[in-house]
């Protein structure tokens, strides 16, 4: 059954949370109030969980939302002040920096776009029980209108993984089953042969060859997973 959303239709963040400028083609994360910009994420869309309604984003105000009581039956629309849109809400998770994100707009090309997705999802979700859809925003598409250009985000489908995020020890580490986990989202592009020889050839670069993974402490995974999995400066053929 498709959202029921109509892409056409008409203060305090979101922490951690990611969006899409539609205005300017670009999208964007927040840490310690600072926005920084992410070029052509791959994001794990937990469309399990996703949420519609109604939303209201007035500037100076704190962000007002009325969810639907399910996918299929929309919430009235509301009668309190504010310009009311219909909207989605569901977690995303990327690779870092991006970390385990909420996703929300009411933007029509966004919804047009996760309607899309949503319809690969409920297509070949049977298929992949368990696990959510990985996609990329590797480029967008410009509608004009007599006032102003917004650009649509063009999402390619880069398979299934599983929802769960990397393990991580108490002291904000990472164990090596969570920075294999971490790689992995990061890289959903490889099949599972190919992601294991690319993984052990950077873990060798970076750690030094040979190497004991029950010697690399916690801190040390996170740092490997903090750099991109390569060192600093590192010149190489994977792209990662």
């Amino acid at each position: 059954m498709p959202l029921n959303l109509n892409g056409s239709g008409s203060g305090e963040d979101f922490t951690p949370f990611i969006k899409y400028d539609a205005r300017a083609g670009k999208w964007f994360c927040r840490d310690d109030k600072q926005d920084f910009e992410i070029d052509k994420p791959v994001l794990t869309f937990d469309f399990a969980g996703i949420k519609t309604g109604w939303f209201a984003f007035d500037n100076g105000k704190a962000p007002q939302k009325v969810f639907d009581p399910s996918l299929t039956v929309a919430a009235p629309a509301p009668t309190s002040l504010g310009k009311w849109k219909r909207g989605f809400q569901l977690m995303v998770h990327g690779a870092h920096p991006i970390g385990e994100r909420e996703f929300c707009s009411t933007a029509g090309c966004v919804i047009d776009a996760i309607n899309l997705l949503y319809d690969v999802y409920e297509r070949e979700g049977k298929d992949h029980p368990g696990q959510s859809l990985v996609a990329c925003c590797d480029h967008t598409r410009p509608i004009k209108n007599k006032q102003s250009t917004n650009y649509a985000p063009m999402f390619s489908v880069r398979g299934w993984n599983s929802p769960a995020v990397p393990q991580q020890p108490g002291n904000g580490g990472l164990t090596a089953a969570g920075c294999w986990a971490a790689y992995r989202l990061a890289n959903p592009q490889y099949r599972v042969e190919d992601a294991k020889l690319q993984y052990k050839n950077a873990c060798e670069s970076y750690f030094g060859m040979p190497f004991d993974h029950k010697s690399i402490s916690a801190q040390q995974w996170a740092e490997f997973a903090a750099c991109g999995f390569r060192k600093p400066n590192e010149e190489s053929d994977i792209p990662f």
